[in-house]
């Protein structure tokens, strides 16, 4: 959806690789493996589902949860 490729464009446009990998290690640790099964390992929300055994409705929510989190991470740190 369009609000979170706004957040992404953000995220990605203001703060450095390292930035993010160190906000990304603050997250839960689900939040922090779906993200990096969604971003670093190239595997949709779909297929995401299948291996958790949860419906894609669930990754979706979780995702754009961790997104947003992140968003909030990297602000309160001003990296």
């Amino acid at each position: 959806t369009k609000k979170e490729k706004n957040i992404e464009e953000i995220i990605l446009e203001k703060f450095s690789f390292q930035e993010l990998k160190e906000a990304i290690e603050e997250l839960s640790e689900i939040q922090k493996q779906r993200i990096k099964k969604y971003y670093f390992e190239d595997k949709n929300e779909y297929e995401i589902a299948k291996e958790e055994g949860v419906s894609h409705q669930a990754i979706h929510i979780g995702l754009d949860r961790a997104r947003k989190k992140l968003k909030e991470i990297l602000e309160k740190h001003h990296f």
